[in-house]
């Protein structure tokens, strides 16, 4: 039970303890959600969701296998990319469909979509209808 408890908790808790030692602008950035989705304090609305801009990773709640193993990475990936930042920038951009806040982000001055495409966990994506992530699989 403590091992499972950790697994879950424990990198939700090390996503809040890593504002302690970086630097943030604009939104604060105190848990992943998922590879493109986080969870923020930002100084006009507060505690917010916000969805990053400019790419698109799998989802949780996948179609296939390949797609949740990929969704589980980009999820870490991120995280790893937050917890070792210097400077993370979280600029609001407006809201999506969802209510979520639309959010620039950079760590240590690159996009993070530039990171998460680069490792291959992301597309580059600017609105309209997303592909799937299964391929032959769904």
């Amino acid at each position: 039970m403590i091992v499972g408890a950790s697994v879950i908790f424990g990198p939700v808790a090390l996503d809040a303890a890593s504002l302690t030692w970086r630097q943030s602008e604009g939104c604060k950035v105190w848990m992943v959600v998922d590879g493109d989705t986080v969870k923020m304090t930002c100084p006009a609305e507060g505690y917010v969701s916000g969805r990053i801009l400019g790419f698109d990773t799998p989802e949780m709640k996948s179609r296939c296998p390949t797609e949740l193993v990929m969704a589980v990475s980009a999820t870490f990936y991120l995280r790893w990319q937050l917890w070792t930042a210097g400077k993370v920038v979280a600029t609001p951009r407006g809201k999506d469909r969802y209510g979520r806040v639309l959010t620039l982000m950079t760590v240590d001055d690159e996009l993070v979509g530039t990171r998460m495409v680069g490792a291959g966990l992301a597309r580059w994506y600017d609105g309209g209808k997303r592909r799937s992530w299964c391929g032959a699989d769904g």
